[in-house]
């Protein structure tokens, strides 16, 4: 086992015994990652994350004492820094619209490789986001808005920036493409969302990719 200080705490919440399995199997193969705990319902998940309050919680969106939306808003009440990574087969909008206004760190399909689960776990626990190729394609289409207006309240550098975001660089890696630091491409982040009317980078996306009427394929 890793270092205590270095580990990943996660939270495995989904009511399938083995995707259950799956899943945690697939995290101990790396010594980062530490199951914390493993739940099958929403309220065995509430108490749960109150008492061993995970780094990173995997959260099916279909759960026993349900729905998502409420778990999600009740995990950010008592775990504030638990970071949500929904781990889903569906990607209709009946699923997702609900999701866009919540402050949810990304969404993995389960039909991916084990790797990606590794990955979009690492991604989200460093404070980035994290979506399937099919969940972005999926978030197309659902707001409309008129892509020069959009752009004309960004500056040049934080158009530069969003259209970075737009291609699924995370912040380091945008930081790196400018030559900036990590901190200034988060305030310039924070900026955008402001001036865009948006809560987070799910929104922003959707937004803008609708109105260019072409997918943001993201990861």
């Amino acid at each position: 086992m890793g270092n205590e200080e270095n580990l990943i705490r996660i939270a495995i919440a989904d009511d399938h015994p083995m995707v259950r399995v799956g899943v945690r199997q697939t995290l101990e193969r790396d010594e980062q990652f530490q199951v914390v705990a493993e739940v099958s319902d929403g309220k065995a998940l509430l108490k749960a994350v109150a008492e061993v309050r995970p780094d990173v919680l995997l959260l099916d969106l279909e759960m026993p004492h349900g729905p998502a939306e409420h778990l999600i808003s009740r995990v950010h009440t008592s775990s504030p820094s638990t970071r949500v990574l929904i781990l889903s087969s569906h990607t209709e909008p009946r699923y997702l619209q609900p999701l866009v206004d919540l402050n949810i760190s990304g969404f993995l399909i389960k039909e991916e490789s084990p790797e990606r689960l590794l990955q979009a776990v690492r991604v989200v626990h460093n404070g980035e986001t994290w979506f399937s190729h099919a969940v972005s394609q999926a978030f197309s289409g659902m707001v409309k808005a008129d892509r020069a207006n959009l752009m004309s309240k960004l500056t040049q550098r934080e158009q530069q920036i969003f259209d970075l975001m737009q291609k699924a660089l995370d912040n380091a890696s945008i930081a790196e493409e400018l030559h900036l630091s990590k901190q200034t491409v988060r305030r310039y982040a924070t900026v955008i969302y402001e001036k865009l009317g948006v809560k987070n980078r799910i929104q922003a996306i959707v937004e803008a990719d609708d109105a260019q009427r072409d997918p943001v394929w993201l990861n």
